[in-house]
C-alpha cells in the first residue's frame, strides 16, 4: 500500500521515540527577561524552550496561578510561541508535547534514506508514494539511523536541556546514540539486501508459511 511523506514521517517518529506524545515538558517556566519575554506587566507573548510544539501539543497553560482555557491563549507550535489574550503579572507555566526535530529534519532524513536505496529522484514528496512494500523496513531503519546519528551529534548541545544528563555524561550518552545508529544503519543494510533479494534466499526465505505465495523479485538498481 501506498504511502505519503507525512505519514512515513509519523512512522518513523513513532519508531524512534520521537512521536506525539513521547517527549514531554511539564510546568515549564517561561519568564525569560534575556531572550525578551519577561513577565512586565505588558508583555504576553512567551517561547518555550523545546521546540517545534506537536500540533495541539499544548496541554496547559498555567498564569498567575490560574489555569486558562485554549480561549485565553494563542499558541504557534513551530515556533513554540504562545500568545496570552491578557499580559500575566506573576508567572507563566507550560506543559506541552514537543518533537526533537522539526519536519523538515526528518525530510531530510527521508530524503537521505531514499538516495542510499536507489529511490530517489531528488523529490520526497513524489517519491515516497512510489516505494514499494517490501523497501519500506529498510528506508524506516536507514531513517532511524540518521535520527540517532542526529542525536549523538546534539547531545553537547542537549545536555542539560532536552535529555537532561549531566555535563560529564556527555561523551558518554553521545556514544551510546552513535553505537544504537551504526547498528540501526546494520539492519537497515540488511533489510535492503532482503527486498532486493526477493524470495528464495536465505535472508528471505520463498516460503515463512506453508500456502504463503513466493515474495517478488527485485532486481539490484
Amino acid at each position: 500500500m501506498a504511502t505519503t511523506l507525512a505519514a512515513l514521517i509519523t512512522s518513523c517518529r513513532t519508531i524512534a521515540a520521537d512521536g506525539p506524545s513521547d517527549n514531554f515538558m511539564r510546568a515549564e517556566n517561561v519568564n525569560d527577561a534575556e531572550f525578551g519575554f519577561a513577565i512586565d506587566g505588558y508583555n504576553a507573548t512567551f517561547v518555550t524552550k523545546n521546540l517545534p510544539i506537536v500540533p495541539g501539543g499544548v496541554m496547559s497553560v498555567i498564569v498567575d496561578n490560574a489555569t486558562i482555557p485554549p480561549s485565553g491563549y494563542t499558541p504557534i507550535e513551530a515556533i513554540g510561541q504562545i500568545t496570552l489574550l491578557t499580559p500575566p503579572s506573576t508567572s507563566v507555566y507550560v506543559s506541552y508535547y514537543f518533537y526533537l526535530f522539526p519536519d523538515a529534519v526528518w525530510t531530510e532524513f527521508v530524503a537521505a534514506s531514499l538516495q542510499i536505496c536507489n529511490l530517489s529522484t531528488g523529490d520526497p514528496f513524489n517519491d515516497v508514494p512510489l516505494i514499494a512494500e517490501n523497501f519500506l523496513a529498510a528506508v524506516k531503519s536507514y531513517v532511524s539511523s540518521y535520527f540517532c546519528r542526529r542525536v549523538a551529534a546534539q547531545t553537547g548541545l542537549w545536555y542539560n536541556q532536552r535529555l537532561q544528563e549531566r555535563v560529564e555524561d556527555r561523551d558518554t550518552i553521545s556514544a551510546k546514540w552513535l553505537k544504537q545508529a551504526e547498528s540501526t544503519e546494520k539492519q537497515a543494510d540488511y533489510l535492503l539486501t532482503s527486498a532486493y533479494e526477493g524470495s528464495g534466499s536465505q535472508a528471505a526465505p520463498a516460503f515463512a508459511i506453508g500456502g504463503f505465495q513466493p515474495r517478488p523479485f527485485t532486481p539490484w538498481r
